[in-house]
């Protein structure tokens, strides 16, 4: 792991372990061990960590970072949770303490988000597709009015920050 000492207002030294790949292993295997196995019925693929950034196909510049995905590969034959750890590491930074609330948070929300595509999916449900859906509508209406559309409505309330626990905006 990568760590530095930093000495804290008491004069001891800490050790901080700043984000790496190991690290986000370990975090994402916390957040999975919290999940009752039932929701996990299924998931023949597991959750897996791919190392590479990808950036959201409908992106108006490289701003648009997906942080996981649900894939079936064949029906009936494979379906998995992808977390992107390039994409959280450009988010959050590669100096992002692993330790962080937030971007702890942000991995299991990642994870659940993704979880809840597999559910829905397995029960033919759309739910999250729509929901989704709306918040990249959102992000398109705030580049195309320079940020002024807060994003705010009463179907999905919280898709003001333009955020989902697929996607995240890099902000400049």
């Amino acid at each position: 792991m990568n760590k530095r000492s930093i000495q804290n207002a008491a004069g001891i030294y800490d050790k901080i372990i700043y984000m790496d790949i190991d690290g986000f292993h370990d975090v994402l295997e916390e957040a999975a061990a919290e999940i009752p196995p039932e929701l996990m019925r299924d998931l023949n693929g597991g959750i897996v960590i791919l190392q590479q950034i990808k950036y959201h196909p409908g992106a108006l510049a490289r701003d648009l970072y997906v942080m996981g995905e649900y894939r079936v590969q064949i029906p009936g034959l494979g379906r998995y949770i992808a977390l992107y750890y390039g994409s959280f590491e450009r988010v959050f930074g590669a100096s992002a303490p692993i330790k962080s609330a937030r971007l702890r948070n942000e991995i299991r929300k990642t994870l659940i988000h993704e979880l809840r595509h597999h559910i829905e999916s397995l029960s033919g449900v759309k739910d999250l597709e729509y929901e989704d859906q709306r918040s990249l509508e959102h992000y398109y209406m705030s580049r195309l009015t320079g940020g002024k559309h807060d994003g705010a409505d009463d179907v999905n309330p919280g898709a003001a920050d333009l955020t989902s626990g697929r996607w995240r905006i890099k902000k400049p």
